[in-house]
């Protein structure tokens, strides 16, 4: 079982290197995507061991839209956890292995947050709201924590130099990014990918000022709607948008 799992981190590993992540993941290797979610449904569930849960938690951190925290909601709520586990028995964080379900799994969801932290994985903002809980996150990796800033300036300022590509290239009447359109043109749905990671981020409260003012300034569409309106919309969906 060891070696198996061993063997399976290994080929994640080898695929970070060659891919730059585990973005295409489920694409070009569809078994080994699936059992890493397998491994993550059995880590939500204790179910591996300490080395094991070190390992899945970090190839967790390479999947697209998981790297982060979550949302400045999700981070309130959970909080709140902790507010209620400190009220009630006075102490200070929970543990994995605490009988009230929701205190343990606040524990090891705090474990996965110091690791993105110390990674450079985490928004700031993130980690100012959990530093103000009286929570240590330890001593951040400054090497990763640049890299992890250059890395998010070099795919935006990628993409977005896609997207003006694109832009320019049709009439100012029909620059709508749809998701209709998506399947007859490969380049297009990359450049929808991108729109909605951003979307993704501005709704979790983490997309930069600069990124946003950048992406409004271009006066375009997205699914028929001004993208000012997409980035601020609660709720919104691809599929909603389509249908």
């Amino acid at each position: 079982m060891s070696k198996l799992f061993d063997k399976r981190i290994n080929q994640l590993k080898d695929f970070i290197e060659a891919n730059g992540g585990l973005d295409k993941l489920m694409t070009l290797d569809p078994k080994l995507y699936k059992w890493l979610r397998t491994k993550q449904i059995e880590l939500r569930n204790d179910k591996l061991d300490i080395h094991q849960e070190e390992m899945i938690d970090e190839m967790s951190y390479y999947l697209p839209f998981v790297r982060v925290a979550g949302s400045i909601q999700d981070v309130n709520y959970r909080l709140s956890v902790l507010d209620n586990y400190r009220t009630v028995t006075g102490g200070d964080i929970p543990t994995k292995r605490d009988e009230n379900k929701e205190w343990a799994s606040f524990a090891q969801w705090l474990t996965r947050q110091k690791r993105a932290y110390n990674g450079g994985m985490m928004p700031l903002r993130i980690a100012d709201m959990l530093r103000a809980a009286g929570i240590n996150l330890g001593m951040a990796n400054e090497g990763k924590l640049r890299g992890a800033v250059k890395n998010e300036i070099d795919f935006f300022e990628k993409n977005i130099s896609n997207l003006k590509d694109y832009l320019s290239s049709v009439s100012p009447d029909s620059n709508d990014v749809a998701f209709k359109n998506m399947r007859y043109d490969k380049h297009l749905s990359t450049i929808y990918r991108f729109l909605e990671h951003m979307v993704l981020k501005s709704r979790n409260g983490v997309l930069s000022d600069a990124h946003m003012s950048e992406l409004i300034k271009l006066k375009f569409t997205m699914n028929g709607k001004p993208i000012s309106e997409v980035l601020l919309q609660p709720g919104y969906s691809k599929r909603s948008a389509y249908l």
